[in-house]
Parts: structure tokens; sequence; C-alpha cells
């Protein structure tokens, strides 16, 4: 088999895809965090439980390889579910996968077997847990009994083959390939990755993934997804005035402790506890519901930035943004715009770094305008078809 390509067995009786001390598997910060619910876990599950054959191909990791390191391309929704379940089977596994700045996310990762009353945690990864505890130890699953040794045996049949890119790939390229041939990758997290990857600066690189993050969530008040820290930088002590010049003299906080303190910490007059990823432990996102998805909304904030920049055609007569929004078509969009554009006297392709640093910039304020001025469909008092509301968010109380 060629030196790129790897068949791994996800379990066997002396190891399991997560038990190579010299493997650690990173979800690189453009990649979503994990989305994965009931429909797809129990898909998952279900393809294990019945397949018939001596063994089952459950699908293709793709990797970009930097020393013991794997950054994850493609296929970490599949790759963390795997995670899940063999915790969930109680299998030994090492802690050699994480979240590349994600704390909160590595450290239910490292403590997902403990953490039925920790509020410290990822939601999203937590309820995957708890969806393939009701479907490993239920009594019934698709109408049949669910027989756990049975699947034990199962999964040590299940291979997948890890699939390094070659040195020097062009990931960017990778994913429009990718997309063109129809694979289920979403052109929204394509775009991040492209715009991410011209930033040279670490620190920037983390505050564009945190904002871009927090946007993408329509549902609530983008000041809902920032931790306690950031978000005082972002929006001041209020909440409410959005702050000029985002990218100078931010210093992020990234928190290595994972949730563990020092004695001498807690006993600190002003020590709390941040929600670090920016996610409420409460389920507010289910609250409101936006009037427009992420995609579109990333069309816009483009047309806004092409009209605030001033942004025009290198040559006469070039459409830089399409006047009919399709969000099929977003990367296409943003790619004119930086191959075609310029700002000044300056060809944007030529600085693609400070265009994609304007963009997110830009795309933070014009969520901020959306939330202040646009309506949202707001679940209340058990109320199933929601109300239309307009609300601004404040502080009460304490500033925190």
């Amino acid at each position: 088999m060629n030196d790129l390509i790897e068949e791994l067995f996800i379990l066997s009786e002396n190891a399991n895809i997560f038990s190579d001390v010299n493997t650690q598997y990173i979800i690189p910060l453009y990649q979503r965090a994990f989305a994965w619910e009931d429909k797809e876990l129990s898909q998952l599950i279900e393809d294990i439980n019945d397949f018939e054959e001596d063994s089952y191909y459950i699908g293709s990791l793709i990797v970009s390889k930097k020393g013991d390191e794997y950054e994850v391309v493609d296929g970490q929704q599949r790759l963390t579910a795997l995670f899940l379940i063999l915790k969930e089977l109680d299998v030994k596994t090492l802690n050699n996968l994480t979240f590349a700045c994600r704390e909160r996310s590595n450290y239910t990762l490292q403590n997902i077997n403990n953490l039925l009353w920790d509020k410290n945690i990822e939601i999203s990864l937590q309820k995957g847990k708890q969806i393939i505890n009701k479907i490993i130890f239920g009594k019934r699953f698709n109408g049949k009994e669910f027989n756990k040794i049975h699947f034990e045996a199962q999964l040590k049949k299940v291979k997948l083959y890890r699939i390094q890119l070659p040195q020097n790939t062009d990931l960017n390229r990778y994913f429009e390939i990718m997309n063109t041939r129809g694979e289920q990758l979403e052109q929204h997290d394509i775009l991040k990755a492209t715009l991410m990857s011209v930033i040279s600066n670490d620190e920037k690189k983390l505050l564009f993934a945190k904002i871009w993050d927090a946007c993408s969530d329509m549902t609530g008040y983008v000041q809902m997804h920032f931790d306690t820290d950031l978000r005082k930088e972002l929006f001041g002590y209020d909440w409410g005035v959005l702050q000029e010049n985002i990218f100078k003299g931010k210093k992020l906080k990234n928190n290595r402790n994972n949730g563990k303190f020092k004695i001498q910490d807690i006993i600190e007059d002003d020590f709390k506890v941040n929600n670090v990823d920016g996610i409420s432990n409460k389920d507010e996102r289910i609250r409101f519901e936006s009037i427009i998805s992420f995609p579109f909304f990333l069309l816009h904030s483009l047309k806004v930035l092409v009209e605030i920049k001033k942004i025009y055609p290198i040559i006469e007569g070039e459409t830089l943004v399409y006047e009919l929004l399709d969000d099929k078509k977003l990367t296409e969009a943003f790619n004119r715009v930086i191959k075609n554009g310029k700002i000044g006297d300056k060809n944007i392709a030529d600085n693609k770094e400070e265009f994609s640093l304007s963009f997110v910039e830009s795309l933070l304020k014009c969520r901020f305008i959306f939330d202040r001025y646009i309506i949202k469909r707001e679940y209340i008092n058990d109320i199933s078809e929601g109300e239309w509301s307009l609300k601004q968010l404040k502080v009460s109380g304490q500033k925190t």
C-alpha cells in the first residue's frame, strides 16, 4: 500500500485507533466543533452493528502530517464520534485527540466519563456521549435488542484508511476540489480555512477563529458566544458598544489548566471560572432563530465590505460580487473579490492577509448591527411557533 495510505482498525484485542503513543490527532482552528447529533450517531452505530461482511470499511480520514501530529483535514466528525464510542465502551484510550486552541473541548474529551455535573464542558460533546450511552445501554435500537457484546465484536472488524496529503499540498485547492466533487464539505468551512491560511500571526489567527465561530451561530446574540474576557474586550463592560481596531492590542488568554485550578487561585478575591469556548452551558441558542442563514449573511457582509472599503475591479466591467445572492457560489464570490479587486492602488491578491482581517472585523460589525436592528423569532413560554421580537443584549447586576 502507498506510504501515504495506511489501513487502521478501530479496535483490536490489544490496541485501538487512539492507543498509539506516537500519534496525535489535531482538529485545526478552521474546522467546526463537533456537531453530530442523534441522526448521524445512530446511523454510524447502525452501520457498524448491522454489516455482515468479514470486515467493514467506514471511510477515510484525510490528514496533513507534521512530525507525529496529524492535522485532520477531513473526517473529524466521524473520528470524534469513534472516540466517544470507545469511551462509552470503557476502552482505554490516550488523550491524543485534541482541538487546537479549544481548551474547553479538550477538557471535555479528557474527562468525558466524569462530567455528569460538571458545567465546564463542551455541550455538543456531552450531548454526543449521552446519545451514544442511550443507544448502547438502551433496551432497544431500531426495533430490536442492542447487544453490546455483538457490537464490540463488529467494531473489531471495522477499519478506515488514514490518507496523508503529500507535503506542500495546497489545502485551499484541496477543499475546492472536494467541494466540486460533491463531498459533504460546507462552503463556509472552506472559506474559513482559505481566509485563515493567509494569516501569519497566531494571535490574530486565533482571534479570527473565535470571531468567525461566534458569528456563525446565528441563533441568539453574538455576544453570547464569546468567553467573558474577550467579550469584555470586544463589547465593553455593558456588552453594548463594539470596540474599534479589534486586532490591535488584544491578548487572548489560552487556558492551559484544562479546568483545574490551584487553591491559591481559588481563594483570590477576583477568581471566576470562564466559559472558555464562549457557549453558554444553558442551551440558550435554541431560544432565538435568525431570519437568515450564515452563508447568506457572509455574502451580505462581503457586499458591505466592498462598499465600505471602496473595492473596485482591476479590469473595468468586472463583476466582483453577485447581484443575486447565491449561497452555492459563496467561495466563488469571495474568490472574485480577492483575485480581481483592489483597494486604492493595491491589489487584494497581493494583500490577502489584510483582506482576511478586514473582512472578519467587518463581519463582526455587521453581526452586531444585525442583532440590534433585525427581528428574530423567539421561543418562550412553550409557544411552538415562536414570536417575533427585537431586543438588545445588556448586562444586569455585576459586570463580569
